[in-house]
């Protein structure tokens, strides 16, 4: 890469880090631009070098607007920008959607029908209401279970539905039931002074597009917007930057359609795809050389995601050494796969002196996660599960924030119902469905109801009313007191003022102690946010954990192994990467197949997965999975598309040696061993597992199963048989349906009907 100097200074521009692609995308004047980003090619560096650029053109930091998912992918690009900058940084807009969103509505709450204490639900919150509105509807809760409901609210606002054009469009019963508790679950919310995760940018966009004046003042803010990861998008936040960018048309998306693995979750690849014709006057600007991997790892993740139709074409390279070959690694079963993976690493470890985290293993769901732990627990091999109870997720924790919530907002109904009897104050179940059915028969806000004592006394009955005074009570004084102390001694007063140390005793006495540690934890979080935050406040405290994700909270311990799904590694980089269980119907996921683009996404997990990867791939795949009962399995139609010179196979299943269709198993024979450890056999030399059961005759309908059988599943229809392995009671086959996919299945297992030879 070719340096320039200033000629004035004779000091080195910093334009002369990037290379030609990445310097237009910083340089670009005004208009939309487009810049495609692939995998390990410097986005974060184009969007922080353009921040600093547009910087020194004369635009002020407070006109510049910058958007990402994540904390963490804020937290980076902030400090990137503090070091090409220094001062100005601290003025540029640099946030997450949802934290920009709330910001908004903390300064416009009026204009949005909010209280400014507004308190912010997350998952575990609304789920809880979504409970509360079934029950008090008299709904079927087994029908109407909090994941579906929830799932359906949140695509109805990613598609910018408001409950009256949901209940339009249901075109059954079901439908118009979710459009019911839809309505009645916003009330709620509304009631309690309270927003969703979904709600912070539905009401932002909604608050803007009903107000002109309002919503010229914030375009006038921001002259150039720039948005991160522009392919995870959904309807509502694609929309929300388009008005901000107004009437300027300064947008700046960056982003790679081959990354987008989040339809699942309101994502649509529609936003990047169809960028130019949203505006057609966009430059677009292909960022294609990759920093990362190797070009081995760059040719096979490319093998499988150029399958795919709706994609911009591009294709990443590098000028590294191509790197060792791809490992594919076949296992008589999960467990045996995850020894494997075990001993692999362990091995990488003492020959190559790698790190265990500096490796990575990666799954298509957490179930799968199980047979690596107890692996990793049986070698003594540290690691670390990304997935698990997050911190601000754990029962004492949101205890301790639910008082503090009813401090500043007591009309949070979710906050109040959680530590109403906690500890015990005498206020059971029944009376506070009393509670509830009154208070909300009255159509009142909590604190006005609370405050009525003789509506309490009539609702639950004297001793009961008498409890809830003496909460109401002390959350007051509380309240006082919070004015006169830092947030970490008042947040240790408040443990101990409502003795939260007898709820633990209660729930679980052997718990006790670590809970007590968690909550000093939670102090030590405040009195650090207190030091660090320019005017720290009790709200942007409770506001920055509400909107904590899984992977804010990542981070790799020196020694540990990380394991996590496919969806949580992204954006992140492992010298080493396993992905995992690459079989027909786990990945890709069955449902996967119902639908072309819900498959393209399968495809471009892999992509994902792969090009997380430094130095070296392992890919595996297990011929029997343990799901329900062992399951035979068939091996991914991803393995199918890698180009085999790029492979290395390690094959560990008994007496396999060529599938239909697929690849030849005549690699260098190993053998597999308990442990995982992997040693060269000479060519040719059998593989079997050491506790491998004498094979035994086929019989039933097994003993009439050949190649060319057709057959029909009850489930999955009719299909015609590939191939027959094993025998006995492990006898498997593998069938080819005529819905279009390709399963194996265990005989002994299958109900299978034999239509003809």
């Amino acid at each position: 890469m070719t340096t320039a100097s200033s000629p004035s200074t004779g000091q080195t521009s910093p334009l002369s880090q990037l290379n030609d692609p990445q310097r237009q995308a910083v340089t670009h004047g005004n208009g939309p631009l487009l810049i495609l980003a692939g995998a390990g090619s410097g986005k974060t560096r184009v969007i922080t070098f353009r921040i600093a650029h547009l910087l020194s053109q004369g635009i002020a930091p407070w006109h510049i607007l910058a958007v990402t998912f994540t904390n963490k992918a804020a937290g980076e690009m902030k400090r990137r920008v503090r070091e090409l900058v220094g001062e100005p940084a601290h003025a540029v807009w640099v946030s997450t959607f949802h934290s920009f969103s709330a910001r908004f509505l903390r300064l416009e709450h009026e204009a949005a029908g909010l209280p400014k204490e507004f308190s912010i639900y997350d998952d575990d919150d609304s789920t809880r209401l979504v409970k509360r509105v079934v029950k008090d509807l008299n709904l079927p809760e087994r029908t109407y279970t909090a994941g579906v409901v929830k799932s359906r609210l949140s695509a109805a606002k990613d598609r910018l539905q408001d409950p009256r054009a949901y209940a339009n469009l249901a075109h059954d019963d079901f439908g118009r039931r979710i459009a019911e508790i839809y309505a009645e679950y916003q009330a709620r919310l509304q009631s309690a002074g309270a927003v969703d995760f979904d709600d912070l940018i539905l009401r932002t966009l909604s608050t803007l597009e009903t107000n002109e004046s309002l919503r010229q003042r914030w375009q006038a803010r921001f002259l150039h917007v720039l948005v991160d990861e522009y392919q995870d998008t959904n309807a509502a936040q694609a929309r929300l930057v388009g008005i901000l960018a107004e009437p300027e048309r300064n947008i700046c998306v960056v982003g790679d359609d081959d990354q987008s693995i989040y339809a699942w979750r309101g994502a649509n690849i529609q936003n990047i795809l169809g960028f130019a014709k949203t505006y057609p006057d966009a430059v677009t600007i292909r960022l294609e050389q990759n920093y990362r991997s190797r070009p081995n790892i760059l040719e096979v993740a490319h093998a499988v995601v150029s399958k795919n139709l709706n994609r911009h074409p591009k294709k990443l390279w590098t000028d590294k050494h191509p790197g060792e070959k791809i490992t594919l690694i076949l296992a008589p079963d999960d467990w045996a796969e995850a020894e494997m993976v075990v001993g692999r690493i362990r091995l990488l470890r003492e020959r190559d002196g790698l790190n265990g985290a500096d490796c990575v293993i990666l799954y298509r769901t957490n179930a799968q996660s199980r047979a690596f732990e107890e692996a990793f627990r049986r070698h003594s091999v540290p690691y670390v599960l990304v997935g698990g109870t997050r911190f601000y997720q754990r029962a004492e924790i949101k205890d301790v924030l639910a008082y503090m919530q009813l401090t500043i907002n007591g009309n949070d109904e979710i906050a109040l119902l959680r530590i109403i009897n906690r500890p015990k104050r005498g206020i059971g179940e029944a009376s506070q469905e009393k509670l509830i059915a009154a208070c909300h028969a009255a159509r009142r806000k909590w604190v006005d109801f609370l405050a009525d004592s003789d509506a309490v006394a009539a609702a639950v009955g004297p001793r009961a009313a008498a409890a809830i005074a003496q909460l109401s009570l002390q959350l007051n004084r509380l309240k006082a007191e919070r004015t006169g102390m830092g947030m970490s001694d008042w947040c240790k007063h408040l443990v101990e003022t409502v003795n939260i140390k007898q709820i633990w005793e209660e729930d679980d006495p052997l718990q006790a102690e670590s809970r007590r540690e968690n909550v000093e934890e939670l102090v030590a979080a405040i009195a650090e946010y207190e030091t660090t935050t320019e005017a720290p406040s009790l709200s942007g405290f409770l506001e920055q954990v509400a909107l904590v994700a899984d992977i804010d909270s990542y981070d790799s311990q020196p020694e540990a192994v990380t394991l996590m799904t496919l969806h949580s590694a992204k954006g992140l980089e492992f010298p080493v990467v396993f992905i995992t269980g690459l079989e027909e119907g786990l990945f890709p996921l069955s449902r996967s197949m119902e639908k072309p683009e819900t498959l393209e996404e399968e495809y471009r997990l892999f992509y994902v997965g792969a090009t997380r990867a430094k130095e070296r791939l392992f890919l595996t795949y297990a011929r029997t999975r343990h799901r329900f009962g062992p399951t035979g399995s068939m091996k991914s139609r991803f393995i199918e598309e890698i180009p085999r010179d790029y492979l290395d196979i390690e094959n560990l299943i008994p007496d396999t040696t060529l599938e239909p269709g697929g690849l030849g198993y005549d690699a260098p024979g190993r053998t597999w061993r308990a442990g995982g450890f992997l040693n060269n056999a000479r060519r040719g030399q059998s593989v079997v597992r050491r506790d491998s059961e004498p094979t035994l005759p086929r019989t039933g309908v097994a003993a009439s199963l050949q190649a060319g059988t057709v057959i029909r599943h009850p489930k999955f229809g009719e299909g015609e048989v590939l191939a027959i392995r094993g025998a006995g009671d492990g006898t498997t086959c593998d069938i080819a349906f005529r819905s279009g996919f390709t399963k194996t299945l265990m005989v002994r297992f299958a109900p299978l009907e034999i239509l003809r030879q």
